[in-house]
């Protein structure tokens, strides 16, 4: 006679009569009893109780509310729920509103009730049709996966994790760079904030700090706008590529508008001599709006135009003026404007002596002037002036390049000077009127 398979034991049912305690644990003071786990039995301490129950039938069933010393009542509590279903599977990040930055390693997860036989994760661009797998042997149960999305890839994206059969999709998410956001132009009455393009994107999403939150602003085609002070005076700017309708990239770091680095066109301008020939550079803060960038230097009182070009992709500009003349040069850089509008750099003097230890002028010099002495530069030098009858009137040892002689107390003459410089002698005569 064969032998009688037993009967698989089902599920309670709320006909069954049975009841079901909270898990309490044990508070017996006792090593071995506070390490034992909870056991299901009345808990008469805390004021918090869970009760589990593990494949529960379908039917009602009875929450019973008793108190145990309660010294005043009745006392109001609340009755928390959850429950989680078998083979149950839900993103919890990233989900539509989160950004994944290109390069950069983020965690994946989910909740699940999944068994852990191996699964398979993937990801997708939203164009695509084909899948790209990151690993096979994904254990659900861990339900975390950090994945670094490539440094190539900009767009919306999906994840697929597969189960057997079963695929669960995430939402669709935004992938893309970081926008590097920069302060092209803080003139007086505007400001201008640039970008580089990022690869993927259909728009730019340009957003402003408001009370608390940065709020968008408006969206643009463009990687740089400009913004009138009087209509938008925020003080925190950032962007964010559109990679999809609704989806969009990694915020940018925000930009103060009120900082000092954007300058209104001229950003920086820079001269100095190199041997007998002075260095001109200037940094223009951006391309929008010019037509010319040039260089100017004062003639016989009066600037004059040495060089002149269109701008191109490149920020910065560099001229040579091969022949300083002996004395002051007086440069400054010049931006035009398709508007019509020329704005300037500050002017930058360069003092040249031609290869002599000491440069004096203006000669003649009218007693009410001053007499000014440019030194070459890197010598120690000493400056002697002399009357017609060789009476030695001023004698200094000079700190700077360009050094101030007041003359005035001098009576009209000829007068005398020298310069000592590293066992080099130069002399000449001033004429005072």
């Amino acid at each position: 006679m064969g032998a009688r398979q037993r009967p698989r034991p089902q599920p309670p049912t709320p006909s069954d009569g049975l009841t079901w305690q909270p898990w309490t644990l044990s508070a017996y003071p006792h090593a071995d009893s506070l390490a034992l786990p909870a056991r299901r039995t009345r808990d008469s301490r805390n004021n918090i109780e869970q009760i589990t129950l593990d494949n529960p039938a379908p039917g009602e069933y009875d929450i019973i509310i008793a108190g145990f010393a309660v010294a005043q009542g009745p006392q109001r509590f609340f009755v928390a729920y959850q429950w989680d279903t078998l083979e149950h599977f839900a993103w919890a990040y990233p989900s539509r509103a989160d950004r994944l930055i290109s390069g950069y390693r983020a965690p994946l997860r989910w909740e699940t009730t999944l068994s852990d036989a191996p699964a398979t994760l993937a990801f997708r661009h939203l164009a695509d049709t084909e899948w790209t797998t990151l690993t096979d042997t994904l254990a659900p149960s861990e339900q975390v996966w950090w994945w670094t999305p490539p440094s190539s890839f900009a767009g919306p994206a999906i994840l697929r994790l597969s189960a057997g059969n079963r695929h669960f999709l995430s939402d669709t998410i935004g992938i893309s760079p970081v926008p590097v956001m920069r302060l092209a132009l803080n003139c007086p009455d505007s400001i201008a904030l640039s970008w580089p393009p990022v690869a993927g994107a259909e728009a730019y999403a340009l957003y402003y700090l408001g009370d608390q939150y940065m709020t968008p602003l408006t969206t643009l085609a463009d990687t740089l706008i400009t913004l009138d002070k009087a209509l938008y005076n925020y003080e925190y700017y950032s962007v964010a590529p559109v990679l999809y309708p609704g989806i969009e990239g990694p915020r940018s770091f925000s930009v103060d508008a009120r900082e000092q680095a954007g300058a209104c066109y001229v950003n920086n301008f820079l001269a100095y001599l190199l041997d007998s020939r002075t260095i001109l550079q200037f940094d223009l803060s951006t391309t929008y709006g010019v037509s010319h960038i040039a260089f100017e230097k004062v003639e016989n009182g009066a600037y004059i135009e040495l060089f002149r070009d269109s701008p191109g992709a490149s920020l910065t500009f560099s001229h040579t003026d091969e022949q300083p003349h002996q004395g002051i040069n007086t440069y400054r850089a010049r931006v035009d404007l398709h508007s019509g509008t020329q704005l300037y750099s500050d002017p930058i003097n360069i003092y040249y002596t031609a290869g002599q230890p000491a440069v004096v002028f203006p000669n003649p010099a009218s007693a009410s002037e001053s007499l000014q002495v440019i030194f070459g530069p890197d010598e120690i030098s000493t400056f002697v002036l002399f009357d017609a009858q060789g009476r030695r009137l001023f004698t200094f040892v000079p700190s700077e390049e360009l050094h101030t002689l007041h003359i005035n107390p001098l009576s009209p003459g000829v007068y005398f000077y020298g310069v000592l410089a590293q066992k080099r002698w130069q002399g000449g005569q001033i004429v005072v009127y």
